[in-house]
């Protein structure tokens, strides 16, 4: 997934970090849809293929974001992404191609029989990057549990999941990396340090921003996080930040409130149970700051 994977234990001794390496290795590549041979490769090639039930799970969650998002998350989004190619660093696609892909968007298409094969109209593609990284995220702390660990740390690019709590009770502190810093330029290179509270429940803090895969065209920036309404990067925010219950969770979740932009994504994150979000947009170089009534920071406390 382009990314590195870091995991922090707290246990009377070492786990199996070989195993852990393999599974995790092997379950991502079970999401990744360029990968011949992988259930989601296979579906996107023949439109109708039977996909393993945690496969199913987690196509089942990001429709079900998309639906509540109104689209602005959306996994069928692969025939806009190929045309952008951030894969290869990005490319402007001519608006014509644009047009031509749109019509090919829709979650609304996708349909799931109950033995779970799944049905695309032709032309469709799934790309399951806006939650697969938060998926293998919960699926290590499912085997982390199932082996009796309860303290543990998982980063994946990001994406992390907070469990229990440090050795000394005390909790998780999380910084939020400001979504303009440059290293080398002077400026904060994050914005805020959250205290996370884990002693009731597990937590998961993601964050979504422009400045992770982009490039840039006379002197604009196009980046990654493309909304399916327009066929174009999202505008109006730069980072959203997103603590839920599950990683794959907040990590769809951050997406949909990026798309969403400034208006509607503080309402979509409060309306959603046990979410909370930051959300930070940028005006004439100007950066501003919005949250939740719940989300762990005081806005005058951000260094923007």
């Amino acid at each position: 997934m382009s990314t590195y994977m870091s995991v922090d234990i707290y246990a009377g001794e070492a786990p199996d970090w070989p195993d852990i390496e393999r599974q995790v290795a092997k379950r991502a590549r079970e999401y990744n849809h360029r990968l011949p041979g992988t259930p989601i490769y296979l579906l996107n090639r023949t439109g109708t293929s039977k996909l393993p039930p945690y496969l199913v799970r987690v196509l089942k969650l990001a429709l079900k974001i998309a639906h509540d998002s109104n689209g602005a998350f959306d996994p069928t989004i692969l025939p806009l992404l190929k045309l952008w190619d951030f894969d290869e660093g990005g490319r402007l696609p001519p608006l014509a191609e644009i047009k031509k892909a749109m019509p090919l968007v829709n979650y609304k298409k996708v349909r799931i029989d109950p033995d779970n094969t799944v049905h695309l109209q032709a032309g469709m593609g799934l790309d399951l990057g806006g939650i697969a990284k938060g998926a293998v995220v919960d699926f290590l702390s499912g085997r982390l549990g199932a082996k009796g660990y309860t303290n543990y740390l998982i980063d994946a690019g990001g994406d992390l999941l907070l469990v229990g709590s440090k050795p000394d009770g005390s909790p998780w502190k999380i910084a939020i990396r400001h979504p303009r810093y440059t290293e080398g330029k002077g400026d904060p290179d994050f914005m805020c340090v959250l205290s996370i509270d884990t002693s009731q429940k597990n937590k998961a803090v993601v964050t979504s921003g422009d400045y992770e895969r982009f490039f840039f065209r006379n002197g604009q920036r196009y980046h990654h996080i493309i909304d399916p309404s327009t066929g174009y990067p999202a505008s109006g925010l730069v980072s959203v930040t997103v603590i839920a219950d599950t990683c794959a969770e907040a990590d769809a979740l951050a997406t949909a409130a990026f798309v969403l932009g400034p208006e509607k994504a503080k309402d979509f994150i409060e309306n959603h149970p046990g979410a909370e979000g930051l959300f930070i947009r940028e005006k004439n170089n100007t950066l501003r700051a919005a949250k939740t009534s719940g989300f762990p920071v005081k806005l005058s406390d951000l260094r923007l």
